[in-house]
């Protein structure tokens, strides 16, 4: 009995997990959805700096020529529509039955320039992408990633430091009809010290 009911309230614990986590994600959509939207409607404008090694001015470019501006912040948004079509199984075979399914992904992406100081420039992008598909509910999903990233441009010297967080479904394998969800944390940095005299 106490196993029976231990297992049922470990169910309902994954259950209630689960719809925490899809609660999450619809809110995540909703925010960038929202972000896009909202930049479509907004006033255009040109945005500038100045610095001279290589890696800073392309940093300075996209600053420079985001086509979007609010006060300080400068941006780029777009919407992303790939991998439309039908599959005749989109298990590949590997199961008794085939599953056929019409499918494709869609979602926005947005990347914003904030300069802090004279040659310190963060910017930030964040992209949610739906897997769609017109029969299979259950393989329907958003994955989400966000890039955070300090620039510090100088004459002659470029550094760079970013934290990263991918939050992506994919399947194990295609003999394997296990789908994972994939969390990943990553930190870098990057230095660049530029010789050259132009």
């Amino acid at each position: 009995m106490k196993t029976g009911l231990n297992n049922d309230i470990k169910e309902r614990g994954k259950e209630l997990v689960f719809w925490k986590t899809i609660k999450v994600y619809y809110l995540l959509a909703g925010s960038v959805t929202f972000l896009f939207f909202f930049s479509l409607f907004s006033n255009p404008q040109p945005a500038g700096a100045q610095s001279s090694n290589w890696m800073a001015n392309n940093v300075l470019a996209f600053l420079r020529n985001a086509p979007w501006k609010i006060g300080h912040l400068t941006g780029y948004r777009s919407f992303t529509l790939g991998h439309v079509g039908y599959d005749s199984d989109i298990y590949y075979g590997f199961l008794d039955k085939e599953y056929p399914d019409f499918t494709f992904t869609a979602g926005p992406s947005f990347q914003w320039f904030v300069p802090l100081k004279k040659l310190i420039i963060f910017d930030t992008f964040q992209q949610v992408q739906g897997d769609f598909y017109a029969e299979n509910a259950k393989e329907r999903t958003l994955n989400f990633r966000t890039r955070s990233q300090f620039h510090f441009l100088h004459k002659k010297f470029y550094g760079k430091t970013a934290l990263s967080y991918d939050n992506m479904r994919r399947r194990f394998s295609p003999e394997l009809i296990l789908n994972i969800r994939q969390e990943s944390l990553t930190w870098e940095g990057l230095m660049l010290w530029q010789f050259s005299r132009t």
